[in-house]
C-alpha cells in the first residue's frame, strides 16, 4: 500500500458496549442500558464516551458490527445504521445511508446476520467492501421471525453518502451463522 500503517499511540483495542447485563427482552426497564465506547489501554481524558447509535437502537444493541478499515476509521453497524468513528479524534460520521430491507427485523442480535469484511487485494485497490448475510424476516402468514437468505455488501469509504447494494442471496436463509474466508476469495457459511 506504501504508506505506513494506521497507528494510535498506546491503542489497540476499541470496546463497544450496549448492556451491562443480559438481555432480557420482558424486562426492558431494567437500568443496563450502556450505549458507550472506550479505548483499551485508555486513552487519555473522560471515558467511556456516549455513543448515539446504541442509544437509539436500543434493546438491538448486542454485537454490533465493527471492523477497521483501511483508513484506521472503525465501521459500526447497528440494527440498520452505521456510523463511522475515527479513533485519532473521536470524531462520528456517517457517510452510509441506513439499509431499509422492507419486512426484515433488525440486523442485530437476537435476529444475528453475519458480515466479514472481503479481503483486500492489490486487484481491488485495497478497497474495504463488507458483506452482510442472513438474519430474521417476518413470516407472512404469523409475523414471526423466519430466517433470511438476503444478502447486502457496502463499501464504506467510499464517496459520501455510500448506498448499500444487493448482493446475490444465500441458498438458504440463516441466523447466527458463522462465515470463514475461504482461498479463492470463497465464503463458507
Amino acid at each position: 500500500m506504501g504508506s505506513k500503517p494506521f497507528e494510535i499511540e498506546n491503542v489497540s483495542a476499541i470496546i463497544i458496549s450496549g448492556s451491562k447485563d443480559n438481555l432480557d427482552f420482558s424486562r426492558l426497564d431494567n437500568p443496563i442500558q450502556n450505549p458507550t465506547y472506550e479505548y483499551y489501554p485508555p486513552k487519555s481524558g473522560e471515558w467511556p464516551k456516549n455513543l448515539e447509535i446504541l442509544q437509539w437502537a436500543w434493546p438491538f444493541v448486542l454485537y454490533p458490527m465493527a471492523f477497521q478499515l483501511p483508513s484506521g476509521n472503525v465501521f459500526l453497524f447497528v440494527s440498520n445504521k452505521t456510523v463511522i468513528i475515527n479513533p485519532k479524534t473521536d470524531e462520528i460520521y456517517n457517510n452510509v445511508n441506513d439499509l431499509i430491507v422492507a419486512n426484515h427485523f433488525p440486523f442485530i442480535y437476537p435476529y444475528t446476520p453475519t458480515m466479514v469484511m472481503l479481503p483486500l487485494t492489490k486487484e481491488n485497490n485495497y478497497k474495504a467492501t463488507l458483506l452482510l448475510c442472513g438474519g430474521s424476516e417476518r413470516d407472512p402468514s404469523n409475523g414471526g421471525p423466519i430466517s433470511s437468505n438476503k444478502c447486502f455488501k457496502v463499501s464504506p469509504d467510499g464517496k459520501s453518502p455510500v448506498t448499500w447494494e444487493k448482493e446475490d442471496n444465500m441458498p438458504i436463509g440463516r441466523v447466527m451463522p458463522d462465515s470463514v474466508l475461504l482461498p479463492g476469495n470463497n465464503i463458507k457459511f
